[in-house]
């Protein structure tokens, strides 16, 4: 019994080599349909045939089959993760998925293929320069400058490296430029002007999460004006992305707390919830005061008209 075990294990290497040989002639000879069924028939003879796998990813990508390369890719670098090879062929994968995207047109995708790969591939200079290069053209100048400079330590393309940093210097400061004249309005309670600078200064550097926490909360505050309800769900949310990029700040749930009590004066939970966070988030700060002042008042007044309706604790 074990030495037909031996000899079918033996039969089962010498079919899938026979199986390889031909998948890769084949391959040369770009008769892609042959290659992609004998590397499939050598799978099935032996499921951890590595070579077939990277050969039948390669072949997909020439197809165009991108989805079937990268699941193939993936599968192989799943079963041995400690494969170079198995690593490289993934990496090339996630690599011509980037190129094949920025050529459609779709740069965040792109973007999205090339971490993927530079994640696996962490010296491949040519990786991290796309990745470089996408982050720059996305407007994604901090993250962008750190891939230059990476760059820049490991000697590749050392002219074409500091030209970009330098462009991405002119850019930056420019961002920062309107940031600073956006914060300065935003200070002096000039809402509208301030809105303009700090739009200008999200869109020309992504990255800077001020610019974004100060946007939205100006933009929440240019909609806390008005009485339509509408309106003021739009502030609500406005704050709440505020919120979402600076979680220990108070100011966007002071304003949600404002917003929720001009929306429906009898509608205390959240303006209560809101007021208290204000105050819990900096206990020291700005809106500190008054928001632990609102916060009684708020659930004072809920009392009395609970106890007046018969809603109050039996």
């Amino acid at each position: 019994m074990k030495r037909l075990f031996v000899c079918c294990v033996v039969l089962a290497v010498i079919i899938s080599c026979a199986h390889m040989n031909e998948a890769e002639k084949a391959f040369q000879l770009q008769d892609y349909e042959t290659t992609i069924r004998l590397c499939l028939n050598a799978i099935e003879a032996d499921s951890l045939d590595f070579d077939a796998m990277r050969l039948l990813s390669r072949t997909y990508i020439q197809t165009d089959s991108m989805i079937q390369a990268r699941n193939t890719a993936q599968r192989a670098y799943d079963l041995d993760r400690e494969s170079r090879q198995n690593r490289r062929a993934l990496c090339n994968v996630f690599d011509v998925s980037g190129d094949k995207a920025l050529q459609e047109g779709s740069e965040e995708y792109a973007l999205t293929w090339y971490m993927k790969a530079a994640e696996l591939c962490s010296t491949d200079t040519g990786i991290l320069r796309k990745k470089a290069d996408m982050l720059s053209a996305l407007n994604s100048l901090d993250r962008a400058m750190n891939q230059y400079k990476r760059l820049r330590t490991m000697k590749s393309d050392t002219a074409g490296v500091a030209g970009s940093i330098t462009g991405l210097e002119i850019r930056k400061a420019e961002a920062d430029n309107a940031f600073e004249k956006g914060l300065d309005q935003y200070s002096r309670g000039r809402i509208k002007t301030a809105k303009k600078y700090l739009s200008k200064a999200a869109d020309l550097n992504r990255d800077n999460d001020d610019a974004r926490y100060y946007l939205y909360l100006a933009s929440g505050r240019s909609e806390l004006k008005y009485r339509r309800k509408t309106r003021l769900w739009q502030a609500i949310e406005f704050f709440g992305k505020a919120s979402t990029v600076k979680p220990e700040k108070a100011a966007p749930h002071y304003f949600m707390a404002k917003a929720y009590e001009k929306k429906d004066g009898d509608e205390f939970t959240n303006a209560i919830d809101e007021y208290k966070k204000a105050a819990a988030l900096e206990p020291d700060g700005p809106y500190a005061k008054e928001s632990a002042a609102k916060a009684r008042a708020l659930r004072a007044r809920k009392k009395k008209l609970d106890d007046f309706w018969g809603r109050g604790e039996k």
